[in-house]
C-alpha cells in the first residue's frame, strides 16, 4: 500500500472516531440532562415514568370485593392429581377427590373401607409391592413394602388420615390451570357410585366422562387459577407422586387467592404487574420504596396527626440502611408478574383487640399508597361481621383439638372511624402520593389487585376464615 493510500486511510479513521466521540458527548451530556432535571423538577418527572399511554387518574376499585385472609397455622396445602387433569371436572362436580389407589390392591371386588393394617397386608402380600428383607437378629426372611409399595402405602395413609378438614387441595386441571378447594371432611369414605359428566347429544360416552375411583374425601372447590399467574417455584415443587404436601408454600399460595392476608403477626399484600414491555429497574425500586411508606402513614392516620408528606418519606428513606425494618418485598417477575409485600402489625399496638382496626388501616394504606384505590370510593362497613372478628383476633391459648381452631374468638370493636380518619387527611395522602408518583407508577406497572372468585372456600364450617373491607 502506497503512502497515499496509508494517508487516506488513517484519515478516515481519524474521522470516525472523531464522529464517534462527538456522538458519545452528545448523550452524555443528554442524560446528564435528564438526570439534572429529574432531581430538580419533582412534580413534573411523574409523567417520565409513565408508558405511552399512561393514564395518571385513580383507578377504581370494588372495595366490597376485597378481602383479608386469615392464616390458620394448623392448615397443610395438599396437591392432588387427578390422572393429568382428565378428572378435574369430577372432582368439582362431586365436591371430592379421589384415588384409584385402593382398586391396585384389592382389584374391583371391595364393598367398603378398609382399614390401613388392611391396606398393609394386602400390600405385603402382593410380590409387586413387597420383597422379602433378612432379618440378622432372628435370621429370619421378613416381608416389607418395596419402593413401590411404600409409595402407595403412604399415598393411601396421607389421604386417608393426613389430608383434614380445613386443609386446601390443589389439584390441575386439563387446561393446565390449578383449581383450589378446601376439604370439607376429616374421615375419608368409599363409593362405587360413578361420578359422571353431562353429555353432550353429539358425544360418545367414554371413560372420560366417568369417575370410578372409590377411595374419596369431601372438597369444597374454588377458584381455578391460570397457570400463567401461578410462580415457577410452585409449578418445580409438584413431584410427579399422586399426593405432595405443599404447605411449605402456604405464603405463596395464599398471595393466589387473596390481596391481603394476615398470620395475626403481619399483613401480606400482593399487586400484579401487568405491564409486557421492559420493566424500568427504578421504577420496581421505587414501589417497593413506597410500600414501606405504608406504615407511618397508617400510623399517623390511626394517631389522628397531621400527614407531612416529606417527613415520611425521609422516614422511609433514613430506613434503608438502619435496624427498622418498615416492610419487606418478593418479587417474580419479567413482565408480567408478582410483587409480594409484609409489613409487621407489631409497631401499631400491643392490644390484641385493635387488631382488626390495624389490618383493615394497613390494607387500605397499601392501596392508596399503589394507586389501585380511587379515594373518592373509600367506603367501609359500619359494622363487623362475626365472621371477620373470628378472622383477626389473635388469642394465646395452646392448640385445641381439631374442631376447636374453628371456633369463633370474642368480637372486637367496630372499626367505623377509619374511614373518617382517611377522610379527614385526604390532603395530606394526595400530596404523600403525588410526591411519591404513586400513579405514574401504577400506570408503568400497570398494577392490579387479584380478586379471584373465593366465596366457596369461606362460606362453610371448615372454610377460610376472612374480613371483608366494604360490603355493602
Amino acid at each position: 500500500m502506497g503512502f497515499m493510500e496509508r494517508l487516506s486511510t488513517n484519515a478516515t479513521a481519524l474521522m470516525e472516531s472523531a464522529i464517534y466521540l462527538l456522538c458519545l458527548r452528545y448523550y452524555v451530556i443528554k442524560s446528564m440532562a435528564i438526570c439534572l432535571y429529574l432531581f430538580t423538577r419533582p412534580v413534573e418527572t411523574h409523567k417520565l415514568l409513565g408508558s405511552a399511554n399512561t393514564k395518571l387518574e385513580d383507578t377504581d376499585v370494588m372495595i366490597e370485593n376485597i378481602k383479608v385472609a386469615h392464616i390458620d397455622p394448623t392448615q397443610r396445602i395438599w396437591f392432588v392429581r387427578s390422572v393429568s387433569g382428565m378428572y378435574a371436572e369430577h372432582f368439582k362436580v362431586g365436591g371430592l377427590i379421589a384415588t384409584g389407589h385402593l382398586s391396585e390392591i384389592f382389584g374391583d371386588g371391595l364393598r367398603e373401607l378398609p382399614t390401613l393394617d388392611d391396606v398393609r397386608n394386602k400390600i405385603l402380600s402382593n410380590d409387586e409391592y413387597s420383597t422379602f428383607h433378612f432379618n440378622e437378629k432372628d435370621k429370619k426372611n421378613t416381608k416389607i413394602f418395596n419402593g413401590k409399595g411404600s409409595k402407595l402405602y403412604n399415598a393411601i395413609n396421607k389421604f386417608g388420615n393426613e389430608i383434614s378438614a380445613g386443609d386446601l387441595v390443589i389439584t390441575k386441571t386439563a387446561s393446565d390451570g390449578f383449581m383450589i378447594g378446601v376439604c370439607g371432611s376429616n374421615e375419608p369414605y368409599f363409593s362405587s357410585e360413578p361420578v359422571k359428566l353431562a353429555k353432550s347429544e353429539t358425544a360418545e360416552e367414554d371413560g372420560s366422562l366417568r369417575l370410578e375411583f372409590t377411595f374419596r374425601k369431601k372438597v369444597v372447590w374454588g377458584p381455578t387459577i391460570h397457570k400463567k399467574d401461578v410462580p415457577e417455584a410452585l409449578q418445580n415443587s409438584l413431584a410427579r407422586n399422586t399426593i405432595t404436601e405443599l404447605t411449605t408454600h402456604k405464603e405463596m399460595i395464599y398471595h393466589l387467592l387473596y390481596p391481603f392476608f394476615t398470620d395475626g403477626e403481619s399483613l401480606y399484600f400482593s399487586n400484579k404487574i401487568r405491564t409486557t414491555g421492559d420493566i424500568n429497574s427504578a421504577v420496581i425500586g421505587k414501589l417497593f420504596q413506597n410500600i414501606s411508606l405504608v406504615g407511618p402513614l397508617i400510623a399517623a392516620i390511626l394517631a389522628g396527626t397531621s400527614i407531612d408528606a416529606e417527613s415520611i418519606i425521609r422516614l422511609a428513606e433514613q430506613s434503608i440502611f438502619s435496624d427498622v425494618i418498615l416492610s419487606t418485598s418478593k418479587a417474580d417477575f419479567a413482565s408480567p408478574g408478582d410483587t409480594w409485600s409484609k409489613i409487621s402489625l407489631a409497631d401499631f399496638t400491643s392490644a390484641i383487640e385493635a387488631l382488626p382496626k390495624q389490618v383493615v388501616a394497613l390494607a387500605f394504606g397499601c392501596l392508596l399508597i399503589t394507586g389501585t384505590y380511587a379515594f373518592e370510593s373509600a367506603s367501609i362497613d359500619q359494622e363487623v361481621s362475626a365472621t371477620a372478628h373470628e378472622s383477626l383476633v389473635i388469642t394465646q391459648e395452646k392448640a385445641t383439638p381439631f374442631n376447636d381452631k374453628f371456633k369463633g374468638a370474642e368480637p372486637s370493636q367496630p372499626i367505623s372511624d377509619i374511614e373518617e380518619a382517611i377522610k379527614r387527611q385526604r390532603l395530606g395522602i394526595e400530596e404523600l402520593k403525588e410526591k411519591a408518583y404513586v400513579g405514574a407508577i401504577r400506570d408503568s406497572l400497570q398494577l392490579e389487585i387479584i380478586s379471584p372468585k373465593t366465596s366457596n372456600l369461606e362460606s362453610f364450617e371448615y372454610g377460610i376464615k376472612v374480613y371483608k373491607l366494604g360490603d355493602k
